[in-house]
């Protein structure tokens, strides 16, 4: 079983900058790993892509900084005294990551997850009471928008290994981004259809045409 150890200052938590959502998992934990999580994606670099993207080149210093801390408390300050610690900061250009949807050359990302705690999404813009607005729906946080998140750092053992993790606490969706896995929006691939009196779509809307065989391309 993993062992965990939250810092004990109260300076255990952060804010991260604006990131690329992948494979979310925040209404419901993952099947595998049971968890409430998602992995952020981190534009930390320009390149063509993030600026076709639109994404915002960041910096991720407080949460290394955050993660050094955690690691002094354990550990000392001596570095030359700490183990082979793993951190959470992977390589966007890693075999398996650097042609799925958003990673590439420029990007670090990070698992961010709760094995408890759910955490609570709003939205970018004020509800009634000044404060930001509940997200308005589920399916308005998906793989591909934008989102800020407070985490938490804390040390574990593992298999005989040792590291520093993030843990997902609050999220902000920031804005609205292309859904990663090419589906697009609907809206933008079909032309709306004038449907008669009575709702019934006009006759022959969609049909296929019978003046070829269906086999012929």
């Amino acid at each position: 079983m993993a062992k965990k150890q939250r810092m004990k200052s109260e300076d255990a938590t952060a804010m991260t900058a604006e990131f690329r959502v992948s494979y979310p998992s925040v209404f419901q934990p993952a099947e595998l790993s049971k968890k409430y999580e998602l992995t952020a994606i981190f534009q930390v670099a320009e390149t063509e892509k993030s600026k076709a993207a639109g994404t915002k080149v960041v910096t991720i210093d407080n949460l290394k900084e955050l993660c050094r801390n955690v690691a002094i408390e354990k550990y000392g300050a001596d570095r030359t005294k700490w183990p082979a610690l793993k951190f959470p900061f992977r390589d966007g250009t890693e075999p398996g990551k650097k042609d799925s949807d958003g990673y590439g050359p420029g990007t670090i990302f990070v698992s961010l997850g709760s094995k408890t705690n759910k955490p609570g999404i709003v939205e970018s813009f004020a509800g009634p009471d000044g404060r930001p607005a509940p997200l308005a729906a589920e399916s308005d946080f998906y793989a591909g928008c934008y989102a800020r998140a407070k985490v938490n750092a804390y040390w574990w053992t593992f298999a005989g290994k040792e590291g520093v993790s993030l843990g997902l606490q609050n999220i902000q969706k920031l804005r609205d981004g292309e859904r990663f896995g090419g589906r697009g929006n609907a809206a933008n691939d079909f032309d709306a259809i004038d449907a008669p009196a009575g709702g019934a779509v006009p006759a022959g809307a969609g049909a296929a045409s019978n003046s070829a065989s269906p086999m012929d391309v």
